[in-house]
């Protein structure tokens, strides 16, 4: 039971610093980001720089950081948008992975 916990904690762990980590992969999507937009299909979603993979959670916010840079400490000042949905799916599918790392090496271990 110890060493199930143990292994769940650890690849939580990991997952969360490999989504973190995740924030050198840069990108660009559309996206919406003035209050006053006309309604699709004349919408004013421009093309912004972004951060992390799979799902890149970070993305430059204009008018408030420096325009085309994107990073977690911007993010975490309040300069970027950190999107917590994306950040969350990003951290469980990389513990996803780790959890199935140790399955499998652990399955391996045994057969010995």
């Amino acid at each position: 039971m110890i060493r199930g916990l143990r292994a769940l904690v650890a690849c939580t762990l990991l997952g969360i610093v490999l989504a973190l980590a995740s924030s050198v992969v840069r990108g660009t999507r559309l996206e919406v980001q003035d209050w006053d937009c006309p309604p699709a299909p004349a919408s004013c979603a421009r093309p912004v720089l972004v951060r992390g993979f799979p799902l890149p959670y970070i993305s430059d916010h204009h008018g408030i950081s420096p325009v085309g840079s994107a990073d977690l400490v911007g993010a975490l000042l309040g300069m970027d948008h950190l999107h917590e949905g994306a950040l969350t799916v990003d951290a469980a599918l990389y513990a996803l992975l780790a959890a199935a790392v140790h399955a499998a090496t652990t399955r391996a271990r045994r057969r010995r």
